[in-house]
């Protein structure tokens, strides 16, 4: 948890923006464009490594080698770039691009279903299969991917589980998948050679869906809002007729 007012009363990124989120860690607070996200890039140095035997401190030595790896870092910062992809994902836009099926209106069913097209009845079948968000692909498959890929890893996967609605049945089941996993035979000294059966990593973090989504400031509503209030409206001219009423 960390405090957003606090964070950018003492920021020396003012000049840019708001700073909205930190790193994992939480120690590193950077300015995030619509062009670019900021990440931190570390390196570790063991300061009881430049004791001298005299039981002085070897600043020298520990200069040399905070420079290198400030070199390094720097080059690691200019080299890589995360862009941040806007709305949803490209190739998906080109999909329904090219199918004709892209508009302002899809845009905007869009973002209000989170990048979902399951709900959205104009997207076809087969692309509603080829696009799920993390939330709608299965864990088990996922599971056992991670097994198939586990006899051709030396030592182990971060494996990211992503349960909507998390409780001790689900996560009991899952777990339990995932250690009875075989990893699979593999041919060797001319003979099949049975694995430990189980994953090494089980998981690395449970993703799970928020207790409410954000607003979303960009969506242009009116419509979609329009539609709800026609769908939650009870309409007192037709009260057969209404689900809200009727019973």
């Amino acid at each position: 948890m960390l405090y957003k007012d606090a964070c950018n009363r003492k920021s020396n990124q003012q000049n840019l923006g708001t700073i909205h989120c930190s790193n994992l860690c939480t120690e590193i607070m950077e300015y995030t464009s619509t062009d670019e996200v900021a990440v931190c890039n570390l390196a570790s140095i063991a300061l009881n490594m430049y004791v001298k035997a005299d039981r002085t401190y070897d600043f020298h030595r520990l200069f040399e080698v905070t420079k290198v790896i400030v070199q390094n870092l720097n080059k690691i910062i200019d080299i890589n770039y995360y862009p941040i992809p806007e709305v949803l994902n490209p190739h998906l836009l080109k999909d329904l691009t090219d199918r004709g099926l892209w508009s302002e209106e899809m845009k905007n069913q869009l973002i209000a279903h989170n990048g979902s097209v399951q709900a959205l009845e104009d997207v076809p079948d087969d692309l509603k299969n080829l696009y799920k968000t993390v939330w709608e692909i299965s864990q088990r498959t996922i599971i056992s991917m991670a097994a198939d890929r586990g006899a051709f890893i030396d030592q182990s996967q971060s494996l990211n589980i992503h349960v909507a609605e998390p409780n001790y049945g689900k996560l009991t089941s899952m777990h339990f998948y995932g250690w009875k996993q075989d990893l699979g035979l593999v041919l060797s000294w001319a003979k099949k050679v049975n694995f430990a059966e189980g994953l090494k990593t089980g998981m690395y973090y449970l993703r799970t869906k928020p207790a409410a989504n954000p607003i979303k400031f960009t969506l242009q509503k009116e419509e979609l809002q329009e539609k709800q209030r026609a769908d939650m409206v009870c309409s007192l001219e037709n009260r057969e007729a209404c689900a809200s009423c009727s019973a």
